[in-house]
């Protein structure tokens, strides 16, 4: 959904010095394993089907149910995806260590994957859901308040991101200009 799973998957590499391609299922306390790139396309793959999917069957629940019910459908998209991941990476071979990044470089892989397009679309859907949630909230429904706080959540990391990337590739063009000069 204009590069959102992509960018989500950008997320889950690290390429180490030796030029390895790495995941590190479940956080710190995850095995880390190496990636072939047919397995990273796959991956890849995967979380983008399971993202735009899951954004699709919420806004179809919330539509035909309503909003309570999108919530019951939490712990099911995610046995979705940790079965999916744990089925394409189970027999990837474990290294030893991993490249340990930063949380601006996970955001600045992470604006880079989305791409502008998916930016501007974050950006817009981001403005658009959060008046929509103040409008149902000053209608009397609690939601619309809780609505309104996750997208301007949403928005303001989106925004950071953007200014991430801005900041990241200003200075990788002075290196290069550094490197020719």
């Amino acid at each position: 959904m204009l590069g959102l799973g992509k960018a989500i998957a950008a997320g889950s590499f690290r390429h180490d010095a030796e030029g390895r391609t790495l995941i590190r299922m479940w956080g710190s306390r995850g095995t880390t394993r190496q990636v072939p790139p047919e397995r990273e396309a796959a991956i890849t793959r995967f979380i983008d089907v399971w993202a735009t999917a899951g954004i699709f069957a919420n806004l179809a629940v919330m539509a035909v149910f309503g909003w309570p019910w999108a919530f019951a459908f939490v712990p099911l998209g995610t046995a979705v995806f940790v079965i999916g991941m744990h089925r394409l990476t189970a027999d990837l071979p474990a290294v030893d260590a991993a490249p340990v990044d930063t949380r601006h470089d996970l955001q600045v892989r992470m604006a880079r994957a989305t791409g502008p397009g998916g930016r501007i679309f974050m950006l817009v859907t981001g403005v658009l859901f959060v008046a929509a949630g103040v409008w149902l909230g000053t209608r009397g429904e609690r939601m619309g308040w809780l609505v309104a706080a996750f997208f301007a959540l949403s928005l303001a990391n989106t925004i950071r991101q953007m200014r991430l990337l801005r900041h990241a590739s200003a200075a990788e063009q002075a290196l290069d200009r550094g490197a020719q000069g």
